[in-house]
């Protein structure tokens, strides 16, 4: 009988809530609801790609799509943590969806 191929190794993909692409997890930022503020949510989590245009979209509309996707309002903290990302980052960064 002949040796089984090898298995492939699964890459995850999450889809940004800002431009609906879909990304390695390595490439987006994890935004997760504190488990004290809601015990019952605790696991809701929403995904933002580390371009530019998205986290720029996200900060001026105040997050409308992430508290959709948590179904929980943003706390102004976050807001200025994004706006610090943002600072930081080339404005001509924009990264492509891979293929896989």
């Amino acid at each position: 009988m002949p040796p089984s191929p090898p298995k492939r190794e699964k890459k995850f993909r999450r889809r940004c809530v800002e431009c609906s692409h879909y990304f390695l997890k390595d490439d987006m930022f994890r935004i997760q609801l504190n488990q004290a503020v809601n015990k019952d949510m605790s696991n809701r989590s929403a995904y933002i790609c580390k371009s530019y245009p998205c986290l720029q979209c996200s900060l001026q509309t105040q997050g409308k799509r992430i508290r959709r996707s948590l179904k929980h309002a943003v706390p102004k903290h976050f807001f200025e943590e994004l706006e610090r990302v943002l600072h930081t980052l080339d404005p001509s960064n924009v990264i492509h969806p891979q293929t896989i």
